[in-house]
């Protein structure tokens, strides 16, 4: 094609719609949510760093204020590189630290774990094509450093449901295991949440998320709260402010990613 045709006004408006529809699919792996997952994928042969940073903060048995949480206060910071494997599948390469203090004292801080985690879309990453419902399976496997005879494995289910030009809700069904030196521990985190566009890429919602125990070794709390997202080229922020329902004072939590 000749250098005149290229700089015709029709063809720098093609490219430059293209250009922009390549910006869109980059950030593709976002979510609105800060509990709920992601039911979006990071596109094939794209790069996402994200990072995540939630907190549990603990309530003292009612009537002991000297009593113990049956939550104790923590907070964990994930860093994660993401990959799309094609249009459909990602891997992601977490690594995990975490503070953890019970009672007064000063707590611990140490790198918790590491591992890898693939999630499979099963629909087209189209929303035209996929339609209104958006299913998503995930299932990861993470080394515990300080504690090496044991596996954590977790795996989950979420729903991503598109209930209007502006509205989005999610629907998700997490289980960790953790197996290992003759002790097995299995536990639900179920979370649901919808966000409403406000204006340009900036969303608003609520959410509702929980930790239950199988076995009883591990305390159960739940939590919900509004959350806040916005989206600007390729980074994108989102978090939630939960409020506890059920043995915990609240469990907020930030999320934030750049594509590449």
């Amino acid at each position: 094609m000749s250098p005149a045709r290229w700089s015709s006004p029709i063809a720098i408006a093609t490219m430059a719609a293209v250009l922009v529809g390549g910006a869109g699919a980059a950030r593709a792996g976002r979510t609105p949510f800060g509990w709920g997952r992601a039911t979006e994928v990071v596109p094939e042969r794209g790069v996402e760093l994200e990072t995540w940073v939630f907190e549990k903060n603990g309530m003292k048995p009612k009537g002991d204020a000297d009593g113990q949480e049956r939550v104790p206060d923590e907070t964990t910071l994930w860093w994660m590189t993401v990959i799309g494997l094609t249009d459909h599948i990602e891997l992601a390469v977490p690594v995990e630290l975490r503070h953890l203090q019970v009672g007064d004292t000063g707590g611990d801080t140490l790198l918790y774990a590491f591992g890898a985690e693939a999630r499979a879309r099963l629909v087209s990453p189209d929303p035209i094509e996929a339609g209104p419902f958006a299913p998503v399976l995930r299932l990861g496997v993470h080394r515990l450093v300080n504690a090496r005879k044991k596996t954590r494995t977790e795996g989950g289910f979420a729903l991503g449901i598109d209930m209007g030009p502006r509205v989005h809700a999610v629907l998700d069904v997490g289980a960790t295991w953790i197996a290992g030196d003759g002790e097995s521990d299995l536990s639900l985190t179920p979370a649901a949440g919808i966000s409403i566009e406000l204006v340009g890429q900036l969303r608003a919602g609520g959410e509702v998320y929980g930790e239950l125990t199988l076995d009883g070794k591990e305390p159960e709390w739940l939590a919900a709260g509004p959350n806040l997202a916005w989206t600007h080229g390729r980074f994108w922020i989102s978090g939630a402010m939960a409020i506890g329902i059920i043995d915990i004072n609240a469990a907020p939590r930030i999320n934030w990613g750049v594509a590449f």
